[in-house]
């Protein structure tokens, strides 16, 4: 996979244009399938998660229905970021998070008192 980088410009984002082959494969498959993308460092997993979440958005599934997990608090940040610009309207709630922060909302959803 090779990374390419994508320009967040509000409405004008060319999804197809920016994805090499296996991304845009990716892509296509989250379109209509659970996917995972896995792969060694750098080779463009959060720019592929990215463009599937801006993709869905584009189609019309609310931003508030977006969870992308990562590895780490700061690549979590750094995607959020992304999709607020890339999305180009306020949200409520974190768009991105780690697999434990999300854990522990689901525990806490359940269980107040922790």
């Amino acid at each position: 996979m090779t990374v390419k980088h994508i320009s967040f410009q509000k409405q004008e984002l060319d999804l197809p244009g920016l994805l090499d082959d296996s991304q845009q494969a990716a892509l296509e498959s989250a379109r209509s399938h659970n996917t995972a993308i896995i792969g060694a460092p750098g080779t463009g997993k959060s720019s592929t998660l990215l463009a599937i979440a801006l993709d869905a958005a584009k189609a019309g599934l609310a931003p508030a229905d977006i969870l992308l997990l990562t590895s780490n608090r700061h690549r979590a940040a750094k995607l959020r970021d992304q999709l607020f610009l890339g999305i180009g309207q306020p949200t409520s709630g974190a768009l991105a998070k780690t697999p434990t922060s999300w854990a522990l909302e689901i525990v806490k959803s359940e269980l107040p008192e922790v």
